[in-house]
């Protein structure tokens, strides 16, 4: 599985659609931030962003965690990519 885009950078306050290669099977998919004071992730892939650094993104089937797959969301403050 991947994540498209992989790697973005945006300022704070911005909303990036990411999206995965699972097809028909994206509902049973589970989308998490790591870094949830940077930014959050919707079990949809849109992610919004509140604080400059550096957040990490993953998902992966329900069923199985191990199979994941990974993004990395840089953000800048406002007007400073």
């Amino acid at each position: 599985m991947f994540i498209s885009p992989s790697f973005i950078e945006v300022d704070v306050g911005s909303l990036v659609q990411l999206t995965t290669n699972a097809g028909n099977f994206s509902s049973a998919l589970l989308w998490e931030s790591r870094n949830p004071s940077i930014a959050t992730v919707s079990q949809t892939g849109l992610v919004t962003t509140f604080l400059p650094g550096t957040a990490t993104i993953t998902v992966h089937f329900v069923s199985d965690p191990l199979n994941l797959a990974i993004a990395t969301v840089v953000v800048s403050p406002f007007g400073n990519p």
